[in-house]
């Protein structure tokens, strides 16, 4: 269940309980608090494993922020997740978009979700993706990511 209140100015704001703060809520923060919740209510990922709007820079310099990166135990990134509002569609520029994201931070998974499509895919190469059948909760993604280093398979 999220949070929600109005601010001194009367502005909406919903608690994000992993930044511990609140932020102001925008149809991109809804979905992003409910996939929060998804994560940490229904899949067993720890608030402590995740950074919300993660920030790095491009080679070039352009500074970018990732909306969503779950860490490993190590605290090497894990899964990237961006987040549209539902009104958005999740187009294949979406997909280009994480990808690019990616292909920095390096994290072996990707998520993209509006609230009503949810994707999940591995890299294979941080070019080419395959796309997982079903959501994997934290233990399954660990253990997902451990396989693919030592080049067992699923």
């Amino acid at each position: 269940m999220l949070k929600i209140r109005k601010n001194h100015a009367g502005d909406r704001e919903v608690f994000d309980p992993v930044r511990r703060k609140w932020v102001a809520y925008t149809p991109e923060e809804h979905v992003r608090q409910l996939f929060l919740s998804f994560l940490t209510v229904r899949k067993g990922y720890s608030a402590a494993h995740i950074a919300v709007e993660y920030p790095f820079v491009f080679e070039n310099g352009k500074k970018q922020r990732a909306d969503i990166v779950v860490f490993d135990r190590n605290a090497r990134p894990l899964m990237i997740v961006e987040c549209k509002a539902a009104h958005i569609k999740i187009t294949d520029e979406t997909f280009r978009q994480i990808a690019r994201y990616n292909g920095h931070i390096r994290a072996p998974y990707i998520a993209v979700s509006n609230s009503v499509n949810n994707y999940c895919l591995r890299t294979r190469d941080f070019v080419r993706y395959d796309r997982l059948a079903e959501f994997p909760d934290y233990e399954t993604l660990c253990s997902l990511f451990q396989d693919s280093k030592t080049g067992e398979t699923e």
